[in-house]
C-alpha cells in the first residue's frame, strides 16, 4: 500500500510544482515527483526538517469546487427570407453515367 501524500512541495529535479510529499514507515519524508517520476528521500534529521518546512501540508491546500454546469443555450428560431431559401431544381438532362456512350 502506498503511503498516503502529507503535502505538495515544488521537485528540486524538474520544478514541477505539484510534487507530492510522502512519509516513510520510519516517519521521514520524501518528495514523489509525477511529472519526472523521481523520488527524493530524506536520509536525516536536517534534510526531513527542510522538506517539511517548504511543503504546503494538504490541509492548507486549497480546494477546488466543482464548476457549475453550464446551461444550454437559448436556440432561437430561425427567421426565413427569400435569400435563405434554396431555388427550385430544375429539369436539365443528366451528363455522364453508362449509357451516356450508347448516345440515347
Amino acid at each position: 500500500m502506498a503511503n498516503p501524500d502529507i503535502g505538495l512541495i515544488v521537485c528540486p529535479c524538474c520544478d514541477f510544482a505539484g510534487a507530492h510529499v510522502r512519509q516513510t514507515a520510519k516517519g521521514r519524508a520524501y518528495i514523489v515527483c509525477d511529472d519526472c517520476s523521481s523520488q527524493t528521500f530524506a536520509r536525516g534529521s536536517v534534510s526531513d526538517a527542510s522538506i517539511r518546512r517548504r511543503m504546503l501540508p494538504i490541509a492548507a491546500v486549497p480546494v477546488q469546487p466543482d464548476p457549475a454546469p453550464d446551461a444550454p443555450p437559448e436556440k432561437k428560431p430561425k427567421k426565413r427570407t427569400a435569400a435563405a431559401v434554396s431555388p427550385a431544381p430544375t429539369s436539365e438532362p443528366k451528363t455522364g453515367g453508362f449509357g451516356n456512350w450508347l448516345n440515347l
